[in-house]
């Protein structure tokens, strides 16, 4: 799963960032929110941005509660929630969780996917464009 295209590509383009964000952004309206996390690396990664963008009271009344792994009673369906949970909390849930519990169920889920495509000057896509041209050729 480490070497995976699909998981790689989604390495290092701010999810984790926005998440955050959206974190605080519902703390400061009043939502209990638990953010749900692979490790304890992650988990003090994340405590400690809070402190250093200046959330020191998010933390000290634990509007933002930061957990390693996924609870019991966690139920993805309608929406991510622990069963029990008053429902004014918000939860948020790490990509890299996502990616140890469910990796291999995303990578046969995109085993056969096409790899991104490049424009070509027309905006049109080339490998479309391509396969146009060949299936006009056979006819």
């Amino acid at each position: 799963m480490e070497g995976s295209k699909f998981l790689q590509n989604k390495r290092a383009t701010g999810r984790t960032t926005r998440m955050f964000q959206r974190a605080i952004e519902a703390a400061r309206q009043g939502r209990a929110v638990y953010v749900f996390v692979a490790s304890g690396l992650i988990r003090r990664r994340l405590e400690h941005s809070l402190l250093e963008a200046g959330e020191y009271e998010l933390v000290r009344t634990a509007a933002i509660k930061v957990e390693i792994g996924l609870p019991r009673g966690f139920e993805w369906d309608p929406v991510p929630r622990v069963v029990g949970m008053h429902p004014n909390c918000e939860v948020l849930i790490d990509h890299d969780l996502i990616e140890r519990q469910f990796g291999s169920i995303l990578e046969a889920w995109c085993a056969f996917d096409e790899e991104p495509s490049v424009s070509g000057p027309t905006g049109e896509d080339e490998n479309r464009r391509g396969a146009r041209t060949s299936a006009q050729t056979k006819l």
